[in-house]
Protein backbone atom coordinates (compact mmCIF):
# COMPACT_ATOMS: atom_id res chain seq x y z
CA UNK A 1 0.00 0.00 0.00
CA UNK A 2 1.26 3.58 -0.76
CA UNK A 3 2.00 5.77 2.03
CA UNK A 4 1.26 9.30 1.62
CA UNK A 5 4.20 12.29 2.42
CA UNK A 6 3.11 14.42 5.87
CA UNK A 7 2.40 17.61 2.25
CA UNK A 8 -0.11 15.33 1.10
CA UNK A 9 -1.75 14.59 4.42
CA UNK A 10 -1.66 18.34 5.32
CA UNK A 11 -3.40 18.74 2.33
CA UNK A 12 -5.96 16.25 2.59
CA UNK A 13 -6.24 17.15 6.30
CA UNK A 14 -7.13 21.00 5.11
CA UNK A 15 -9.42 20.00 2.59
CA UNK A 16 -11.25 17.36 4.90
CA UNK A 17 -12.15 20.58 7.19
CA UNK A 18 -13.08 22.66 4.51
CA UNK A 19 -15.40 20.25 3.54
CA UNK A 20 -14.15 19.53 0.27
CA UNK A 21 -13.50 15.54 0.30
CA UNK A 22 -16.00 13.22 1.37
CA UNK A 23 -14.44 10.23 3.67
CA UNK A 24 -15.78 6.40 4.48
CA UNK A 25 -16.55 7.56 7.97
CA UNK A 26 -18.93 10.08 7.28
CA UNK A 27 -21.04 7.40 6.16
CA UNK A 28 -23.83 6.59 9.29
CA UNK A 29 -23.52 3.28 8.40
CA UNK A 30 -21.13 1.00 7.35
CA UNK A 31 -23.09 -0.97 4.57
CA UNK A 32 -23.52 2.92 3.28
CA UNK A 33 -19.78 2.62 1.91
CA UNK A 34 -20.18 0.70 -0.72
CA UNK A 35 -23.50 2.51 -1.80
CA UNK A 36 -21.54 6.11 -1.72
CA UNK A 37 -18.15 4.66 -3.07
CA UNK A 38 -19.63 2.59 -6.05
CA UNK A 39 -16.61 1.33 -7.58
CA UNK A 40 -16.22 -0.66 -4.02
CA UNK A 41 -19.38 -2.94 -5.02
CA UNK A 42 -17.84 -2.89 -8.73
CA UNK A 43 -14.79 -4.85 -7.43
CA UNK A 44 -12.50 -2.13 -7.15
CA UNK A 45 -10.73 -4.10 -4.37
CA UNK A 46 -10.67 -7.23 -6.65
CA UNK A 47 -6.92 -6.77 -7.63
CA UNK A 48 -5.62 -5.79 -4.46
CA UNK A 49 -3.62 -8.95 -1.80
CA UNK A 50 -5.56 -9.37 1.17
CA UNK A 51 -2.43 -7.98 3.10
CA UNK A 52 -3.08 -4.59 1.82
CA UNK A 53 -7.32 -4.68 2.31
CA UNK A 54 -6.36 -5.19 5.85
CA UNK A 55 -4.51 -2.34 6.38
CA UNK A 56 -7.24 0.10 4.46
CA UNK A 57 -8.14 2.63 7.22
CA UNK A 58 -10.09 5.03 4.76
CA UNK A 59 -11.51 5.40 1.94
CA UNK A 60 -12.31 9.25 0.23
CA UNK A 61 -12.58 11.24 -2.72
CA UNK A 62 -13.06 15.01 -3.37
CA UNK A 63 -16.45 16.17 -3.76
CA UNK A 64 -16.27 17.48 -7.12
CA UNK A 65 -16.06 14.11 -8.71
CA UNK A 66 -18.99 12.66 -7.26
CA UNK A 67 -21.99 11.94 -9.74
CA UNK A 68 -24.29 15.10 -10.48
CA UNK A 69 -27.48 14.83 -9.14
CA UNK A 70 -27.27 12.07 -7.55
CA UNK A 71 -26.86 10.96 -3.87
CA UNK A 72 -27.93 8.39 -1.49
CA UNK A 73 -29.40 9.19 1.96
CA UNK A 74 -28.18 12.27 1.19
CA UNK A 75 -24.99 11.56 0.89
CA UNK A 76 -22.75 12.01 -2.49
CA UNK A 77 -22.11 8.76 -5.09
CA UNK A 78 -18.96 7.97 -6.60
CA UNK A 79 -17.69 6.05 -8.90
CA UNK A 80 -13.75 6.21 -7.19
CA UNK A 81 -12.21 6.46 -4.21
CA UNK A 82 -9.01 7.09 -2.88
CA UNK A 83 -7.66 4.63 0.01
CA UNK A 84 -5.81 5.40 3.02
CA UNK A 85 -3.79 3.08 5.42
CA UNK A 86 -4.29 2.90 9.26
CA UNK A 87 -0.91 4.00 9.96
CA UNK A 88 -1.65 7.00 7.11
CA UNK A 89 -5.27 7.43 8.79
CA UNK A 90 -3.45 8.58 12.39
CA UNK A 91 -1.51 10.89 10.53
CA UNK A 92 -3.79 12.47 9.35
CA UNK A 93 -5.88 13.03 12.18
CA UNK A 94 -2.85 14.57 13.88
CA UNK A 95 -3.40 17.59 11.04
CA UNK A 96 -6.55 17.30 11.27
CA UNK A 97 -6.82 18.62 14.68
CA UNK A 98 -4.09 21.29 14.53
CA UNK A 99 -5.67 22.54 11.70
CA UNK A 100 -9.24 22.88 13.07
CA UNK A 101 -7.87 24.34 16.56
CA UNK A 102 -5.39 26.91 13.87
CA UNK A 103 -9.01 27.64 12.66
CA UNK A 104 -11.06 27.69 15.51
CA UNK A 105 -8.00 29.97 17.22
CA UNK A 106 -8.25 32.45 14.15
CA UNK A 107 -11.08 34.46 15.21
CA UNK A 108 -10.47 34.36 18.81
CA UNK A 109 -10.23 37.95 19.77
CA UNK A 110 -6.56 38.76 20.74
CA UNK A 111 -5.88 39.59 24.62
CA UNK A 112 -4.02 43.00 24.79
Amino acid sequence: MIHRTDDELRKLAVDIVDGHVFTSDMCPNTHDVGNVFMVLQLGGLSKMKEDDIKEIGLFYEYNEKAMPYRRVNGMPIFFSAQILSKEDCKRAQVFVDQYKEMKSNFFVEPKV
